[in-house]
């Protein structure tokens, strides 16, 4: 299942400096000092909307520090040999060459950003193992600045060109160090194929995401373009600022823990006459519920899943590793609404009772993130000569042919046909365009 971003905003500023033009044509007011020790301050936020205090306190109590990785040294402009007007850049050996960084004269913010993105690929050795889609990484080069704090000012740097990383850390979460690359680094892969990779801290309630940025030391304030955009560039002709301050931008994920539903069956019947084992299904209602840290508003989720049997033993309803996810604080109710022709589910008391064919539950609470939380149910052959099985019905929009694909899974495994719907949005209850639904037949 995909995880669901619930709260997402625009920065109110763009990182200063960012945007650095490397040749210009004499526009600055005074000489620039390439030797003179920088700092830079990065303060989070602030955040838009209702859900701004929020977020921002959940930010201020997230376990969040910052590396910075040197990517060039700043030297004086090669056009005309002179350091009145800007500066260029002596990248470090490992960001040169052909699959380097390519800085340019006149860069675009998407163009800073898609180096920003490069220069963390080769900073933290970020690749994706293709048969497991695990982040695997490996620091070269050690951070010039490492654990630091938000709201501190980072002091005694050369002047350069950074690469500024957010990520789990510090006192809060002391395991994680920035060569523990895998445990706080993601990649995505956009529907054109662009991968983009972003790091992760955790807060109480929320996981922030935040991209990579290359900053440059000194800068100068951010003016306005003809657009309207603010633009950090060396074409202001206000004075240079060596002590820089920069807003951390990011978007932020309810934290999230999984379930999984177990099945047992210790004895397996047979059909009279033939003594052959027949397919058996097993279907549950999932039903979760939470109230939204922001709105106060009760959230939900439904969905119903199935298990199948072709013998005795124990079966899971999703797969290890792809579990149910579901945020932090959601209360699930499993209900066995259909528990196969011969078999009942073991009343608590231990007799029969009025167990039969009515529903079975139970309720779990997904209190912690990153943690599996499970429930399983055990049915008894009840002795009753009846064949019965069901078909999952599994129905997964292709964003990349434009249509919902549907294919039904029998309990012995086998899958049917597909039924295409062109350009419509299937009715499948709660689940939400670009997600899969199921649901079950039974005979």
């Amino acid at each position: 299942m995909k995880h669901r971003r619930i709260w997402m905003w625009a920065p109110l500023a763009v990182v200063l400096c960012m945007a650095l033009t490397l040749s210009l044509s004499g526009r600055a007011a005074e000489v620039i000092k390439l030797d003179q020790k920088c700092s830079l301050t990065v303060v989070p936020g602030p955040f838009k909307g209702d859900e701004g205090a929020y977020l921002t306190e959940q930010l201020a109590n997230a376990a969040v520090v910052l590396d910075l990785y040197k990517v060039g040294s700043a030297v004086p402009n090669s056009s005309n040999g002179l350091t009145y007007d800007g500066y260029e850049y002596e990248l470090e050996p490992w960001y040169k060459g052909e699959d380097g960084l390519q800085l340019t004269g006149n860069m675009t913010n998407a163009d800073w950003r898609e180096q920003a993105r490069k220069a963390a690929e080769i900073a933290l050795g970020v690749s994706v193992d293709p048969a497991t889609g695990a982040v695997i990484g490996r620091v070269w080069a050690a951070p010039v600045k490492s654990d630091q704090s938000p709201n501190q000012k980072i002091e005694d740097l050369d002047a350069g060109l950074y690469l500024l990383i957010a990520r789990r850390g510090g006192t809060g979460d002391p395991d994680v160090t920035y060569k523990d690359v895998a445990k706080y680094t993601v990649v995505n892969r956009d529907s054109d194929g662009t991968e983009t990779i972003a790091t992760i801290a955790n807060a109480p309630d929320c996981v922030f995401t935040f991209e990579p940025e290359l900053i440059s030391l000194p800068g100068k304030e951010p003016y306005t373009d003809a657009s309207g955009n603010q633009v950090s560039s060396s074409e202001n002709p206000g004075p240079w600022l060596y002590d820089m301050e920069a807003v951390l931008k990011a978007q932020a994920d309810t934290r999230r823990g999984s379930l999984q539903i177990t099945k047992v069956l210790p004895e397996f019947g047979t059909i009279a006459g033939d003594n052959v084992q027949r397919p058996v299904t097993f279907i549950f209602e999932v039903s979760a519920v939470w109230t939204d840290p922001v709105s106060g508003e009760q959230k939900e989720y439904k969905d119903v899943v199935s298990i199948n049997f072709t013998g005795a033993g124990s079966h899971t309803a999703y797969e290890p590793g792809e579990e149910l996810e579901l945020p932090v604080g959601a209360v699930v109710t499993v209900k066995e609404i259909y528990s196969g022709s011969g078999y009942q589910p073991y009343p608590v008391d231990g007799t029969d009772g009025n167990a039969g064919r009515e529903a079975y539950e139970q309720t779990v609470t997904i209190s912690e993130a990153g943690q599996v939380f499970g429930v399983t149910f055990t049915n008894y052959y009840n002795g009753r000569h009846v064949d019965g099985h069901g078909i999952a019905n599994n129905f997964t929009y292709s964003t990349d042919q434009n249509r919902w694909i549907w294919t039904s899974v029998h309990a012995n495994g086998t899958v049917g046909g597909e039924i295409t719907q062109n350009g419509n949005t299937t009715e499948s209850g709660n689940t939400p365009e670009g997600e899969q639904a199921s649901g079950d037949a039974t005979g």
